[in-house]
C-alpha cells in the first residue's frame, strides 16, 4: 500500500503541474512584445513551480506535503470567492474546483501516507 501511495502522491502533483503549465500557454498572444510574452509566461508558471517545490518537500516529509497542498487548495478556494465578485457563491467557486480539488486530494494522500509510515515505524 505504501508503494501505491508513493507513486500516486508523486504522479498526481506532476500531472497537476503539467496541467497548470499548459494553461499558462495562453499568455502568448499577438500584439505583445517578446519580453512581455516571456514575462507573462513566467508569471503564469509560478503555480506550477510552487506545486513542484511543495512536492519536492513532501517527498521527504509527507506531513509537510499534507499541510502545503491543503493550504494551496484552501487558499485557492478562498481567493476565488473573494475575487469572484459574483452574487452567487457557487459560480465563483466552481471554476476554481478544477485546480483546488486535486490539491485537496493530494493533501489527503500525503496525510494517509504519513499515517501509514507512522504506523509502520511503530510510533503510534
Amino acid at each position: 500500500m505504501l508503494r501505491f501511495l508513493n507513486i500516486l502522491s508523486i504522479a498526481l502533483p506532476i500531472i497537476l503541474a503539467i496541467f497548470a503549465f499548459l494553461l499558462s500557454l495562453d499568455s502568448f498572444e499577438e500584439g505583445k512584445t517578446l519580453e512581455a510574452q516571456i514575462f507573462a509566461f513566467l508569471v503564469h508558471n509560478i503555480p506550477s513551480l510552487i506545486i513542484l517545490l511543495t512536492l519536492f518537500i513532501a517527498i521527504q516529509k509527507p506531513l509537510m506535503g499534507f499541510i502545503g497542498f491543503l493550504c494551496m487548495g484552501i487558499s485557492l478556494l478562498y481567493t476565488s470567492t473573494i475575487r469572484g465578485g459574483q452574487e452567487n457563491l457557487v459560480h465563483a467557486i466552481l471554476p476554481s474546483l478544477i485546480i483546488s480539488l486535486p490539491l485537496l486530494l493530494i493533501s489527503l494522500l500525503f496525510l494517509i501516507k504519513w499515517l501509514v509510515m507512522r504506523k509502520q515505524s511503530g510510533s503510534v
